[in-house]
C-alpha cells in the first residue's frame, strides 16, 4: 500500500520532518506532479531521504521558473509501499496519463494529466489465488497502476474521467484510491482524508499513537528489525517484553503492529478494518466484502 498527499493552491509543501517520517514508513520511492502552465510535470524515483529532499528542490526549482512559489500550485505527492511489482524508481508514482510504457516509466515528463494510486488492483496483482488466499505473487516487471492506466484510464477523454460518477465507479471497481492532477487542479476518486486543507488517501500520515488496551481491539506488538534481518516471526517481541541484546544495539525499531483475527498476520493499524465485529487485515477484508473471492471461498 501507499500513501498520496494532496496539497491545493494556498497551502505550503509539507514540512521536512513529515516528509521524513512518510518515507520511513513508506520508504520504496517517492514521487511528485504539480502543475506546470496548462499541463502538469511529473518528477518521481526517490529512493532515498537524501534523494527524496533534492527531488523536493527539483519541484522547487521548475515552479520558480515559472515565477510561482509552492503555494502557488496544486500539486500531489506520492510515497510507494510496494505491493505489486518491483521495487524501483520507474515504477514510483504518480504516473502520466499515457499508453505509452517509456512516458509512465520516465522519471521527469511533462503530460496534460498525472494519477497517483493507493490501493491493490487485483486483475493485475495476482494479489489473491484459488489454492491459498493469502499467497502473494510478485509481478516482478507488471506496475496494477501503470497497466490500469494503459487499459483503460488512458482512453478515457478528460471531461469523463474527471465525471464524478466515473470517478467513484472507478475507486469502487478497484477496490482503489486514486488523485489525478490536470490543469484545472486535484480530482479525487475514493475517499481522502482532510486534514488542515492537506488531503491523504489513509490515515498512515499521522504519527502513531498505540491504541491503549482495553478498547476492544488486539493487543499491539512492537516490531523490532535486526540490521541483518527481514521482518519475521523472529522480529516480533511483544510490547512489555524484554528485547534481546543484539536487537537493542541494531536500533531498528520499526513500529507497533497488530493482529488480524481472521488470518493471524500482522499489519500496521492504518491497514487494518473493522468488519463483522473482527479487527481484519486489508487482505481478508478484500477477500470477505468482494462478491468474486466469496464465490471462490464457498466453492462456487
Amino acid at each position: 500500500m501507499c500513501l498520496i498527499i494532496a496539497k491545493s493552491k494556498g497551502l505550503p509543501f509539507p514540512p521536512k520532518s513529515d516528509m521524513k517520517r512518510w518515507f520511513n514508513k513508506y520508504p520504496d520511492g517517492v514521487g511528485i506532479a504539480f502543475q506546470e502552465g496548462d499541463r502538469v510535470r511529473v518528477i518521481k524515483g526517490a529512493m532515498s531521504r537524501r534523494s527524496m529532499h533534492k527531488l523536493v528542490s527539483t519541484a522547487n526549482h521548475y515552479i520558480h521558473k515559472q515565477g510561482k512559489q509552492m503555494e502557488d500550485v496544486d500539486l500531489i505527492i506520492q510515497f510507494r509501499a510496494a505491493v505489486t511489482g518491483k521495487v524501483c524508481k520507474e515504477f514510483c508514482h504518480p504516473f502520466p496519463i499515457s499508453p505509452n510504457q517509456a512516458d509512465l516509466d520516465s522519471l521527469n515528463v511533462v503530460t496534460n494529466a498525472a494519477l497517483a494510486h493507493n490501493g491493490v488492483i487485483s486483475m493485475y496483482s495476482n494479489y489473491y489465488s484459488v489454492a491459498s488466499v493469502y499467497t502473494y505473487y510478485d509481478m516482478g516487471d507488471v506496475n496494477d497502476a501503470q497497466e490500469f492506466i494503459k487499459d483503460y484510464i488512458c482512453h478515457l477523454d478528460q471531461s469523463t474521467l474527471t465525471d464524478p460518477t466515473i470517478m467513484d465507479m472507478i475507486s469502487t471497481l478497484t477496490y482503489s484510491k486514486f488523485a489525478l492532477l490536470d490543469a484545472s487542479g486535484i480530482h479525487y476518486m475514493g475517499k481522502f482524508i482532510e486534514d488542515g486543507g492537506y488531503y491523504y488517501s489513509n490515515d498512515g500520515y499521522k504519527p502513531y499513537v498505540p491504541k491503549p488496551v482495553g478498547t476492544g481491539l488486539p493487543t499491539g506488538v512492537t516490531v523490532y528489525r535486526s540490521a541483518d534481518a527481514g521482518l519475521d516471526v523472529r522480529g516480533w517481541q511483544e510490547a512489555n517484553d524484554t528485547l534481546p541484546q543484539e536487537r537493542v544495539r541494531s536500533g531498528k525499531i520499526h513500529g507497533v503492529m497488530e493482529e488480524c483475527e481472521v488470518c493471524g498476520d500482522w499489519n500496521y493499524p492504518d491497514e487494518m478494518w473493522e468488519y463483522a465485529e473482527m479487527h481484519m487485515c486489508d487482505q481478508c477484508y478484500r477477500y470477505y466484502t468482494n462478491p468474486i473471492d466469496a464465490s471462490i471461498k464457498q466453492g462456487v
